[in-house]
């Protein structure tokens, strides 16, 4: 009987140390779970404080690029620094990498210098101020970039020049690379927020071959052809289009369509020539007949 007591008192023991040992990884569980939720809620904000950030960053930009068109420099100095200060406040190494960080110190202190200077030039401004927006907007649209809407722009340009390599037009083909590399310019900030080096490295490197190749004279014809392929196709690639856009040919070569009416015309004189010696020998040959028959042969 009392080895009996004995075990039932043990087996209690047992019982109620499990049960304290439950309410207390059940307290702990409790007090764990607040924890983690908090630590979701305060990402959660930041998030929405950084998004909000960005659009006030945004904002500024588009801003401090109207007082630029407006050729105001001094209001636009002023936004360009506020910029600068709202832009150290954020965690870039969260949104780009350390090249897009790079860019993005580069761009602004550039823009900052060309509004800077005393005999300021509207048209760097422009461009200065246009290279800030596009990259401004880059960060905080990164799935839709405002950059992208320069594809239609830049292939207009890649036209113009394959247009004046194949009419061996110097002065238009080399006013059109100007206007490329002009509009490539003003994303390129942008572009290497977005993009990986590695996606726009060929795209830099056909710029540069393309330029060196146009000052040939004569134009390699065949090499620059290729090149000028090779760039739209990696321009494709870069603004994430279908390869589906063509160079040339988007005209049409007056000097063929000369050379196609001369030959038509000498073609149309010979053969106006050959049946007008048909129908005389014709002619010859019936009056000889109407001799012969007139002599006896009836």
């Amino acid at each position: 009987m009392f080895f009996l007591q004995r075990k039932w008192r043990i087996f209690s023991c047992y019982l109620i140390l499990l049960i304290g040992l439950s309410g207390v990884c059940g307290d702990v569980q409790a007090l764990a779970a607040p924890s983690k939720d908090k630590g979701e809620v305060n990402q959660a904000e930041g998030n929405k404080k950084q998004q909000m950030d960005l659009e006030t960053l945004n904002k500024r930009s588009d801003q401090m690029y109207r007082k630029a068109e407006q050729c105001d420099p001094l209001a636009t100095l002023e936004d360009l620094r506020a910029m600068q200060r709202m832009l150290a406040q954020l965690p870039l190494q969260e949104m780009t990498t350390a090249t897009g960080i790079d860019t993005i110190l580069a761009t602004l202190d550039h823009a900052i210098n060309v509004f800077s200077v005393f005999r300021f030039q509207p048209e760097n401004g422009i461009e200065a101020a246009a290279q800030v927006r596009y990259m401004t907007d880059a960060l905080s649209h990164k799935l839709h970039p405002l950059w992208n809407e320069a594809y239609s722009v830049i292939m207009d340009d890649l036209r113009r020049i394959y247009t004046g390599v194949k009419q061996e037009k110097r002065i238009e083909a080399d006013a059109a690379f100007a206007n490329l590399m002009k509009h490539y310019t003003r994303i390129q900030p942008a572009v290497q927020i977005t993009k990986n080096p590695e996606e726009i490295k060929p795209v830099q490197n056909l710029l540069t071959l393309t330029k060196a190749q146009l000052r040939h004279n004569p134009y390699a014809m065949t090499e620059l052809t290729m090149s000028l392929d090779n760039l739209r196709k990696e321009t494709n690639i870069l603004f994430g289009r279908d390869d589906k856009e063509t160079l040339g040919p988007v005209y049409v070569p007056e000097e063929p369509i000369l050379w196609t009416i001369l030959l038509g015309s000498i073609i149309l004189l010979t053969l106006t020539y050959s049946a007008i010696r048909m129908y005389q020998s014709q002619q010859t040959t019936i009056k000889s007949r109407k001799k012969s028959g007139e002599s006896g042969w009836e």
